[in-house]
């Protein structure tokens, strides 16, 4: 048996995709900023949603709007290089 594998890896990793994602893959800056704004784009969202929403879980959902909005515009995150392939 494998003790070393909980369940709750998978939370962690749910909320490290859109940070990395959002930071842009190559950029270890990107990653920081990534994770400080969905924090606080996390803890916002549970203010609205318990306040005045009532929607339940929003801070669940939150990033992954977010990071959909910014992919739609950077589509390499905030930080990420464009690669350039030529042929």
């Amino acid at each position: 048996m494998v003790n070393g594998v909980s369940d709750s890896l998978s939370i962690m990793g749910i909320k490290v995709f859109p940070t990395v994602i959002l930071g842009g893959l190559d950029s270890i800056v990107g990653a920081i900023v990534g994770g400080i704004t969905i924090g606080v784009l996390e803890n916002v969202a549970e203010f609205f949603d318990s306040q005045y929403l009532h929607v339940g879980n929003m801070y669940d959902i939150a990033p992954f709007y977010v990071l959909l909005i910014i992919l739609w515009f950077k589509p390499y995150g905030l930080f990420g290089t464009k690669d350039i392939e030529r042929i």
